[in-house]
């Protein structure tokens, strides 16, 4: 292919770059075509004629066909760099010397099969230019460069170097010691786990949400009904991306510190310069002040926010929002007047949209805008009741979407554990109560972890010497977090339970401590309002309240069912915390694990309790047989932990995963105000449960949102013959006020990835539309041919409640 830069064109700044043809008459092509024509000749062996001092002379009539040599003209207009280049084949872009192509030239007269693997040129047989040379015994090119004008001086005599004769080297030593190599982790964190939970944990700006995870969305302006109770407030999103943004405000100054246009004057941060420093030279700027030592703070300071931009389901726009927007999905549920009055609408809009028309609009998305803003900026002016009837139906199927997603969850980034097992644990001096007709080995979590392992677990090579082994090396797959439902769930984090405290070991073992009563201040509270004699003491301590897992480890084992099938589970592991009085002086608090800052203590502003028992049913711990009572539940859960003997040792199964340099353990959240996170059982010891005890995650201080606001009041105030506070345990418990049961996501379908869940969370939704217009659209056209159809009603479409 030949060049298209033909033309000679000088650009702005007085430089070219074109190809000029060369004349076969040119020195240049003279000299490419002598230099081909000899060794052609020389390959086939052509006469010797014409001898002279140089050799012999042949010269090639013209190029090949469809071969043009080229003058590469680039650099300065005045005096540009020449390149020759051979252009024209149809298998190579250009030649750049002689040499190169010359075996093309053999080939092209030899070959007349023109296969190109029998061509020897460097682009061909895809070999470098000095093989190609050396093969073919090219000739070398000549190194180009003019001889020097400045006559050569006389070569001086140098003077023979004196030759000093070294002296035998002896000495003795020790043998040199080879450096240990330290191996570091082979295993990488997810870098988003760190970033994820180090955000939340910020004190000022915490990040609660992370990507992927499914929020209710506050809608600036609602889409008002008929009624408030009939308003959206809310639309169900994903979190498609995190930003922080960063905005300077000017600090309150004295008069005259600031002028009208809002500058502020920074004249008392620098000191006048000398004359000798103020001077500029010509190659470089100075200014005339410095920055002078000062006990002034800079006249602003700085606020950091995070913008969230959300995907709205079930349309085709995003929202920016920030923290105080969004509410987590368990925080939030249309009520019953919303979502009866929806589905009236949305049958009204059934019964009324064209047939075609709407079977068009449920096989896509809709356009409709929750956040519809005009021109100006301003929020639409539409009439409240025509947008509350076209987000009827985008509205009810991204409640519906969020819906089916919430059922889902799934493992992510996994990757290989090894630890030890020792082959015969010794019997502890004291044991846990257990159930009559169960054994210690059935119960022991070695037992289960050598069962699993025998099933699920690969074997070091190293550590099958014999049975006489104190310790069994074992791989297992573990996971460094979770989608649960809504939720974006990472190992080394605290989750919520649904366990209440008083189901776990409400005696307590000798590796586990009993709840924790209330404190002094609560009793004298309590018997201050006169309530000392009605409630069980117990009652008013840790025992009602939730419990809290450091996730510290997500694995999958393979349980044998009654059936004799075996099928794979999914646990988790960690250390359980409980809910303390802050004030609660104990004297086995030694398992106290540090939390957070001591200014969230709020004792003796109000009760640390929750009044009125628990109607919790929660479901029974892992064991075969739901028959056996909770005391004995209990017992058995706690037998699965890991009875570790001596002082426990500071590396840890997660610290095979590399972390950042200098980062330190992940302390736990800001508890809730007047109370305390308390261990219940040693660090050397941790606790094994089924996946499917977790509620979901803990957002700190979550009843103070300003969202949430409004429904803690209206919980404070409602009367004991309407339900008082229990009416609204749902809140309660996610702060850990009350077991998660109350508030709890309940995943039941696993699924592949983030990606398939919202893939298969938007077609089931969609397909219960269809099924829904399917059954109006049948109605319709028996009306249409006069059937008369029996009124029927009409089946609810699902959405998660909370208690009203």
């Amino acid at each position: 292919m030949l060049p298209r830069n033909t033309q000679r064109i000088v650009d702005n700044e007085g430089n070219v770059n074109f190809m000029r043809p060369v004349d076969d008459n040119e020195s240049t092509a003279i000299s490419w075509r002598v230099g081909v024509a000899a060794q052609i000749a020389k390959k086939l062996a052509y006469p010797v004629t014409n001898i002279d001092l140089e050799g012999q002379k042949y010269v090639l009539r013209s190029f090949p066909d469809g071969y043009q040599l080229f003058d590469h003209n680039k650099g300065p207009a005045t005096a540009p760099r020449h390149d020759p280049y051979l252009c024209g084949s149809k298998l190579v872009n250009r030649f750049r010397s002689v040499n190169e192509f010359i075996p093309h030239a053999i080939w092209l007269m030899q070959d007349a099969t023109s296969d190109r693997a029998n061509c020897e040129c460097k682009y061909c047989a895809k070999k470098p230019q000095r093989q190609v040379t050396d093969a073919l015994d090219l000739p070398r090119q000549r190194a180009s460069g003019t001889p020097s004008a400045t006559p050569s001086k006389g070569l001086r005599r140098l003077r023979e170097p004196r030759v000093v004769k070294n002296k035998p080297y002896a000495a003795v030593r020790r043998v040199p010691k080879p450096v240990k190599q330290l191996t570091g982790p082979e295993q990488a964190l997810a870098p988003e786990r760190d970033a994820d939970i180090r955000a939340g944990l910020v004190g000022d700006a915490p990040r609660w949400y992370r990507r992927g995870e499914l929020l209710w969305c506050a809608l600036d302006p609602p889409i008002r009904g008929r009624t408030e109770a009939d308003t959206i407030y809310f639309w169900p999103g994903i979190v498609h991306d995190v930003a922080v943004k960063t905005e300077a405000i000017p600090r309150v100054v004295e008069a005259g510190g600031q002028s009208a246009s809002g500058n502020i004057d920074m004249t008392a941060l620098y000191v006048q310069d000398t004359e000798e420093n103020s001077a500029a030279k010509p190659d470089e700027s100075h200014e005339p002040y410095l920055p002078q030592d000062s006990d002034q703070k800079v006249p602003w300071t700085v606020r950091q926010w995070n913008v969230y931009t959300m995907k709205l389901l079930a349309v085709t726009h995003e929202y920016f929002v920030s923290d105080s927007q969004l509410l987590p999905y368990l925080a939030h549920a249309p009520s019953e007047e919303l979502t009866r009055t929806a589905f009236h609408e949305l049958m009204n809009l059934l019964d009324e949209t064209p047939i075609p028309e709407m079977d068009k609009d449920l096989s896509r998305v809709f356009p409709f805008n929750p956040v519809h803003q005009d021109a100006d900026g301003t929020s639409s002016t539409q009439s409240g009741q025509d947008r509350f009837r076209q987000a009827v139906a985008p509205f009810t199927l991204a409640v519906q979407i969020a819906s089916n997603l919430a059922r889902f969850w799934c493992q992510t980034d996994e990757w290989e554990c090894k630890y030890t097992v020792s082959p015969a644990m010794p019997p502890s001096n004291s044991q846990a109560p257990e159930p009559a007709h169960l054994s210690t080995d059935q119960h022991s979590l070695h037992a289960l972890i050598t069962q699993s392992m025998a099933n699920n677990a690969t074997t070091d090579l190293s550590a099958r010497a014999s049975a006489q082994n104190l310790s069994q090396t074992v791989t297992q797959t573990r996971f460094q977090g979770l989608w649960w439902g809504a939720e974006r769930i990472w190992t080394d984090e605290l989750v919520r339970l649904k366990l209440a405290r008083c189901q776990f070991a409400p005696e307590g073992t000798d590796v586990i401590l009993p709840p924790s009563g209330p404190s002094k201040s609560t009793l004298a509270f309590a018997e201050a309002a006169g309530a000392k004699g009605e409630i069980d003491p117990r009652m008013m301590g840790a025992g009602e309240k939730g419990l809290f897992l450091r996730l510290e480890g997500v694995f999958a084992v393979e349980v044998t069912k009654e059936d004799g099938t075996i099928s794979k589970e999914c646990r988790a592991s960690g250390t359980l915390y409980e809910l303390a009085d802050e004030a609660l002086e104990d004297e086995n608090m030694s398992g106290v694990h540090a939390t957070g800052p001591e200014s969230v203590s709020q004792v003796g502003n109000g009760p640390s309790f929750m009044p009125g028992p628990s109607p919790l049913k929660p479901p029974p711990l892992p064991n075969p047989d739901p028959t056996v009572p909770l005391e004995e539940t209990a017992a058995a859960a706690i037998s699965q932990t890991v009875p570790l003997s001596g002082r426990p040792k500071k590396r840890t199964v997660g610290g095979q995963l590399s972390h950042p340099v200098l980062s330190t353990f992940y302390p736990l959240p800001e508890p809730p105000r007047g109370y305390k996170f308390r261990a219940i059982h040693p660090s050397g010891h941790e606790v094994v449960l089924s996946l499917s005890l977790i509620s979901g995650r803990y957002y700190p201080q979550l009843l103070a949102h300003p969202l949430m606001v409004p429904t803690v009041q209206k919980a404070f105030h409602l009367p004991p013959e309407q339900g008082g506070l229990f009416e609204h345990r749902h809140l309660w418990a996610m702060e850990g006020l009350l077991p998660g049961v109350h508030q709890s996501m309940e995943p039941a379908a696993w699924k592949g990835s983030r990606f398939i869940m919202f893939k298969d969370a938007d077609a089931q939704a969609r397909a219960q539309f269809h099924q829904l217009w399917a059954n109006c659209k049948r109605e319709r056209e028996q009306l249409e041919q006069g059937v008369v159809v029996p009124v029927q009603p009409h089946e609810i479409i699902d959405v998660d409640m909370l208690p009203s």
